[in-house]
């Protein structure tokens, strides 16, 4: 995709072209001087319209499944721009909503083999995890479990202290890229923590807010960020400290192991939490609709996440 820039009086003008068609979008202010600069104020875009053969054409609704229209919306917002509207025909300004507006799912493949337990599923309700904060309002959790559905044996013990996370089936178990693309973030530094059931887990979620307060990555814990393409990327959190296999930049492959399932972050038992967001921040990104090969489970669903005709590298 080729992206130009042109001041205009007051504005930025862009327009991103590619298969022989452009977008043109104005920013009334500009959006500072360099890739990384932004303005003092946070600015709004408006989509214009179409140009092909440098000729101007009106902006019918534009087709949030459209790469380029996604593309657009993922560079500005980089560029500090939080709003994003469009024009149509003798009508006021409307607001691009994403996030509400998007009638298309993320498709992923499970991220680990063997049967999982499903939990906050957005096939039960949205948002999942009961909040909008961090772009997870339509994530979904999955739990390695045993042939049976059950995590590790609950005995009398577990009601009252918190347990060693290795007794748990998923720790440590290989997750696999669930999409193709880029890896935009990463780390595994954190270390994995007590697993917590009974009132380990009462005390436990007392302490969440403060957690949430520390920002997204004390949620996520270790986690890599995947971009499919721009307006698409993957989040799969609660890794296991020092199990990563790939860096920033990377490229990588559904079916290939990328880390390890742990138990750091947010969390009261091994698991990967699996969330699709239109930008790399999860402080600003909307969430995006998710399903998998078969459909989007439910809650208290048992999977079997083996990847499906893809070799585990």
């Amino acid at each position: 995709m080729e992206i130009t820039r042109i001041r205009v009086g007051a504005c930025d003008e862009w327009r991103f072209a590619e298969g022989g068609r452009s977008l043109l979008v104005e920013v009334p202010g500009g959006t500072g001087g360099g890739a990384e600069q932004h303005p003092a104020s946070t600015p709004s875009a408006l989509l214009l319209g179409w140009v092909t053969d440098d000729i101007r054409h009106d902006l019918a609704e534009p087709d949030l499944t459209d790469p380029l229209v996604l593309a657009a919306v993922d560079h500005l917002r980089d560029r500090g721009v939080a709003d994003v509207s469009w024009l149509p025909h003798d009508d006021p300004v409307v607001p691009l909503r994403v996030r509400e507006d998007l009638p298309y799912s993320v498709v992923l493949d499970y991220p680990m083999a063997g049967y999982l337990l499903v939990q906050n599923s957005p096939a039960d309700r949205v948002p999942s995890h009961g909040t909008e904060f961090f772009a997870g309002a339509r994530a979904i959790d999955l739990v390695p479990v045993d042939a049976r559905g059950r995590s590790a044996p609950f005995g009398p013990l577990s009601v009252v202290r918190s347990e060693d996370p290795a007794r748990f089936p998923g720790f440590g178990r290989p997750v696999h890229a669930s999409i193709d693309g880029v890896v935009v973030a990463a780390r595994d530094d954190l270390p994995d923590h007590r697993a917590h059931r009974g009132l380990p887990s009462v005390a436990y979620a007392l302490t969440q807010g403060r957690r949430a307060a520390q920002g997204w990555q004390a949620m996520a814990g270790n986690h890599l960020l995947i971009q499919q393409r721009p307006g698409v990327v993957v989040a799969v959190c609660h890794l296991q400290q020092g199990s990563l296999r790939f860096a920033v930049g990377d490229r990588v492959r559904p079916g290939q192991v990328v880390a390890a399932c742990g138990n750091s972050g947010n969390t009261t038992e091994p698991h990967v939490h699996l969330q699709a967001m239109d930008g790399r921040d999860p402080m600003t990104a909307n969430s995006l609709p998710i399903t998998f090969p078969g459909g989007l489970p439910s809650n208290r669903t048992v999977v079997d996440g083996r990847p499906a005709g893809r070799p585990a590298c």
